[in-house]
């Protein structure tokens, strides 16, 4: 199953049978895309998200 998304939060629902795929800049987003980009596993993304802050959702981290 391929989720067509540019929104990094559902990284979380990445497993070997589910990607991301961001239209506008033509990548397919994997469990090696999330470990490369943020250094966590996918089912982290919401928590790393959640420390650090994110702009995009007025998360002031």
């Amino acid at each position: 199953m391929t989720i067509l998304s540019t929104d990094k939060d559902l990284c979380a629902l990445l497993s070997p049978s589910v990607s991301v795929y961001d239209h506008f800049t033509n990548v397919n987003r994997d469990a090696a895309w999330v470990l490369a980009r943020f250094g966590i596993e996918p089912g982290l993304i919401q928590d790393y998200l959640a420390l650090v802050g994110d702009k995009t959702d007025n998360i002031p981290g």
